[in-house]
């Protein structure tokens, strides 16, 4: 792609992120409920609980975000109850987004099926 087109995807990337959205990650060892709300102004929080290996584990999480080349990049600035988080760059490549749909692969590889909260 040229660097034009790849500007263009990633605003509109950015325009369809703006808002809440629902997510279900499900590995072997782990299950992750959580909404992530995107504003924007380009700070986003996420808040949820998972199960890892038999252990409950509630989060609230905090910081910025922007697209560059198809990806969500995230930086966690506040996680309180997830400190090792604090500081960390997470980036994410969209596979697509819709007014009502974002597919992404997590940092593990797997695709993942968000769903808008607010759609209309």
């Amino acid at each position: 792609m040229n660097e034009l087109k790849d500007a263009a995807n990633d605003a509109e990337y950015t325009r369809l992120l703006v808002g809440k959205w629902r997510s279900d990650e499900l590995s072997e060892t782990a299950e992750w409920h959580h909404v992530t709300i995107f504003n924007a102004d380009g700070t986003w929080l996420g808040f949820g609980a998972g199960e890892d290996h038999g252990e409950s584990e509630p989060f609230f999480s905090s910081g910025t975000w922007f697209v560059q080349d198809s990806r969500v990049h995230t930086e966690v600035e506040k996680s309180p109850m997830l400190p090792t988080l604090e500081g960390m760059d997470l980036s994410y490549l969209t596979l697509s987004v819709s007014a009502k749909e974002w597919v992404w692969k997590n940092s593990a590889g797997q695709t993942i099926t968000s769903r808008r909260v607010d759609a209309p």
